[in-house]
């Protein structure tokens, strides 16, 4: 009778373990399947909803050149390819013409419109010197460019816009060799080099302090720069690289193609690095 009893008890509780064990898979299913629902009606524009945007990383962008006289009727054209996520900016001196005070182009407004109604993300490039009635002997304060990356983050988060910030552009280029000096492929001692560092983590300081979850990338199109800015004292919170894969040119095709890349056409060298059949 006692053996009856356990045997009985067992069954019962082994049924009731299945029971919640049942019920405890289906919660997982049922999230998944939810989640899926909600993404399947956020996604549907028949609903009034704007579709959502590729994750960074997921997808390959777009370079705009919309505030460098490309027309906006142009931005239809991003919804016809599919577009994702673009490359876009402003000039810092445009945007704070009084220190504190950061005022958007019209244009720009109207492409943030489009950009959330599309399910556009946006790498902003926070671009060049300050305003000089700003900053009139500091043209790269490193303060008041981090204020402007902190800017550019409200903007686009307020707009409902996925952002991330790309820490100038090309500053061997762009004014930061031409006035602190140093090498265009950087030293142990680059002057540039160094007062870009200073610029880049307060940047990330500021940024990071007012949304962590806000990716920053450090810049140079000469690849080799970058690995001096981890030599240097690059904030470790950066979340990655700017590089600019440009080609060279075909008379000067450089090591890694020019055993395998000799005869081929410079409108073909799509990449620096090709494989052995040229795909």
């Amino acid at each position: 009778m006692f053996k009856k009893r356990n045997v009985v008890a067992g069954l019962l509780l082994a049924a009731t373990l299945l029971v919640i064990c049942t019920g405890c898979s289906d919660v997982p299913e049922k999230a998944v399947a939810e989640k899926a629902d909600a993404e399947q009606i956020r996604n549907n524009p028949k609903l009034g909803f704007a579709p959502l945007p590729i994750k960074f990383g997921e997808a390959v962008g777009l370079v705009v050149h919309f505030n460098q006289g490309e027309t906006l009727e142009h931005l239809e054209n991003l919804k016809d390819l599919g577009v994702k996520w673009v490359r876009d900016e402003e000039n810092w001196a445009g945007v704070e013409k009084k220190k504190g005070e950061y005022v958007w182009p019209e244009k720009r407004l109207k492409r943030l419109k489009f950009y959330k109604e599309n399910g556009i993300g946006v790498i902003f490039a926070v671009t060049y010197a300050a305003n000089k009635n700003v900053y009139p002997d500091d043209p790269y304060n490193p303060e008041g460019f981090g204020g402007y990356a902190v800017a550019a983050a409200k903007l686009h988060k307020e707009a409902g816009v996925e952002v991330v910030l790309e820490i100038f552009n090309e500053p061997h280029n762009f004014g930061l060799m031409q006035k602190y000096g140093g090498k265009w492929y950087g030293s142990a001692d680059c002057a540039w080099i160094d007062h870009y560092l200073k610029m880049a983590n307060e940047a990330v300081r500021q940024v990071k302090a007012y949304d962590p979850n806000i990716k920053l990338l450090a810049d140079e199109d000469v690849w080799t720069n970058h690995y001096w800015y981890l030599e240097g004292n690059l904030d470790k919170r950066i979340d990655g690289f700017a590089i600019h894969p440009y080609t060279f040119h075909g008379n000067t095709p450089g090591p890694e193609i020019a055993h395998f890349g000799q005869g081929t056409e410079s409108w073909m060298k799509d990449w620096t690095i090709i494989d052995d059949d040229r795909s």
